[in-house]
């Protein structure tokens, strides 16, 4: 840590600095798209003129050491969620202690600040109130408005509180900060947080039984932080320990990025897939802890860009780069934990899409154009406990030992009742008319089939052991199709163990593993100990059937021809629905949504009986739809 001179002055007396007092309160998730980024969006409050119980909102702050009645100011940020085609959507009266000191207002989508005066005299030592009321100007029949904070300046005594005092130097040639409790005080100047300079030649006294420091400020505009330090606090710099992640010759074709806890169980799945297997020699492997990326690629933040940056790293240096990379721990959007879930171990990135934000852990993969398609193989197990990994990988391992035994189908198809959402049962039975003979397969479907029934033959077709289970329709967080054709609380019956099927899910939300606090329908089958499913490709959020059914067409196209890992069968079922999407029409982007919930690196079983590969109209990894 640098050093910079004090020089030691004469106290002086009574000086006062503007304050910035900042209220911020992370209440409420938005995710919708308000100009803000590819983030959930956390605001205090909400302001609905239309509804008058939500029209006004009361927000209290405390004013500390105010000094006397010099000028303040209120700046308010907002954030409008509604829009018309009035030239103003929103307006907005501030109230501070029962008077109003201005109105607000402002057009549109997105972010927006205002700067109010407050009157002098207005701000009270201790409690004050600020009142928002929001009212709907002319010709706007709606108008949301998101609180996300605010911020009063006021003129503040240079006196710490709790033995701590953060603050710039303002106007004043000598600083004295009082009110310490001992006479070990450190001043440091923060202005440039990465290099704080601690002031030496201090002025030391005592003043009104209180202990305090004095000395001369570089700069009106420099910022300071007082502090006495806790009894064996070490102030002065720390040693960073050497890179062991940011070097070249580093190298591994599958990699488990886990935090620190869980690296027992992390270690013993990466030991096993560097075994030798059915598919050959086995992988070169490595396991790093979460923490470690962090700290090399991100200054210690827990947050998706140091898992980019870390992939970004080992795609570009590594003499051998990533082909599966495992995300060994559950991850949502609360990055920062406000929900008090304690459940984001490894983050996930988050993609907006027009349904709002989703995750899109399939993205941590596209590591060389940056175009949609990932060059590795991402995928997650959803633990929150190294004991549930340990169970998770003991799970996989035993059903790889049993994966050339007998299984009763190579696919099982189901599928909702057709509506105006799409025609499942017939796009489920193109695609296994195209791929699977129809004595090892079948097709299970609401349209011609009671529910009772359907829902006996899918648990059937899990206790009987199927290779893979695919389904089209209708979904819900914890189910499939809106009846309930598979729901959440049907896991714990399943004890298909060790005969799992990997699933396809062509439906909506049921593979949303984002939500703090809550297991979704995909990571109930995955983190079952007794059966369920050994691994998912499955969507975080809405989507459309036109995108479902091609993904599953090129996905079955690739895992029926050959033995192969789950991670290449879905790279190249995405590479073929690129292709096939340029010549539709189809969105290129939406498959993003689609999450490998599981290992990448999983071994397919091999169908007993595949159909020959038809001719004509041929794309990578399968075939246009209604080509045969």
């Amino acid at each position: 840590m640098g050093a910079a001179n004090g020089l030691a002055p004469a106290p002086a007396a009574g000086g006062v600095f503007p304050y910035t007092l900042h209220a911020e309160q992370d209440a409420n998730t938005v995710f919708d798209d308000l100009g803000m980024g590819d983030q959930v969006l956390w605001v205090w409050s909400s302001l609905i003129p239309s509804n008058p119980a939500l029209a006004r909102r009361l927000f209290r702050f405390t004013v500390t050491d105010l000094a006397g009645g010099g000028p303040a100011g209120l700046r308010l940020n907002l954030i409008g969620a509604s829009e018309t085609e009035q030239p103003a959507d929103h307006t907005v009266d501030a109230e501070v202690n029962g008077q109003t000191v201005g109105t607000v207002a402002f057009d549109g989508i997105g972010p927006y600040s205002a700067e109010l005066a407050l009157p002098a005299g207005l701000l009270r030592a201790g409690s004050n109130d600020l009142v928002l009321r929001g009212s709907l100007p002319e010709g706007v029949e709606l108008s949301l408005v998101h609180v996300d904070s605010f911020e009063v300046t006021y003129p503040r005594l240079f006196r710490a509180v709790s033995n701590a005092l953060e603050f710039t130097a303002g106007d004043n040639p000598v600083v004295t900060v009082g009110g310490f409790t001992g006479p070990d005080i450190v001043v440091l100047d923060i202005t440039d947080p990465r290099r704080p300079l601690r002031l030496n030649n201090l002025t030391l006294d005592t003043a009104g039984g209180a202990h305090r420091a004095s000395f001369v400020p570089a700069g009106p505009q420099r910022r300071y932080l007082a502090f006495a330090p806790a009894p064996g606090c070490i102030v002065g710099g720390m040693s960073v320990p050497p890179s062991t992640l940011a070097i070249a010759r580093l190298s591994a074709e599958y990699l488990v990025i886990a935090p620190a806890a869980f690296l027992g169980p992390a270690t013993e799945l990466a030991a096993f897939r560097a075994a030798r297997s059915a598919l050959g020699a086995g992988l070169k492997t490595k396991v790093v802890t979460l923490e470690e990326v962090c700290n090399e690629f991100n200054d210690g933040l827990v947050q998706p860009a140091a898992i980019r940056r870390f992939l970004g790293h080992a795609w570009n240096k590594w003499s051998v780069r990533p082909r599966y990379v495992v995300l060994a721990g559950n991850g949502t959007y609360d990055y920062r934990n406000r929900k008090g879930r304690n459940d984001n171990l490894v983050p996930t990135l988050l993609t907006r899409t027009e349904f709002g934000l989703a995750g899109t852990d399939i993205s941590y993969g596209d590591l060389k154009r940056a175009d949609g398609l990932p060059e590795a193989a991402v995928g997650r197990l959803t633990a929150t406990t190294a004991g549930q990994l340990a169970t998770m990988v003991e799970k996989m391992l035993a059903h790889e030992a049993r994966l050339d035994g007998k299984w009763a189908y190579d696919a099982a198809f189901v599928s909702d009742a057709p509506d105006e959402g799409g025609d499942f049962p017939a796009d489920c039975e193109a695609v296994r008319d195209r791929y699977f003979r129809p004595a090892r397969s079948c097709h299970l479907s609401l349209e011609s089939m009671e529910l009772t029934e359907l829902r006996a033959a899918l648990q059937d077709a899990f206790q009987d052991g199927s290779r893979l289970i695919a389904y089209l329709g209708h979904g819900g967080f914890d189910r499939l199709g809106r009846q309930g054709i598979l729901t959440s609380a049907d896991v714990p019956a399943l004890d298909n163990a060790p005969r799992l099927p990997v699933l396809f899910f062509g439906t909506c939300v049921a593979g949303d593993y984002t939500e703090p606090g809550r297991d979704n329908l995909a990571e109930k089958l995955l983190l079952d100990p007794d059966g369920g499913a050994v691994a998912l490709w499955a969507p975080s959020t809405l989507g459309y059937n036109e995108v479902s059914k091609l993904l599953l067409d090129q996905f079955c196209g690739a895992a029926a021809g050959k033995p192969m890992r789950l991670g290449d069968a879905v790279i190249t079922a995405l590479e073929g629905y690129r292709k096939a999407a340029l010549k539709t029409g189809l969105d290129t982007g939406e498959p993003r949504i689609y999450n490998i919930l599981g290992d990448p690196a999983t071994r397919l079983p091999e169908p007993a009986a595949v159909k020959p590969r038809p001719t004509g109209g041929a794309v990578q990894g399968g075939f246009l739809p209604g080509t045969k």
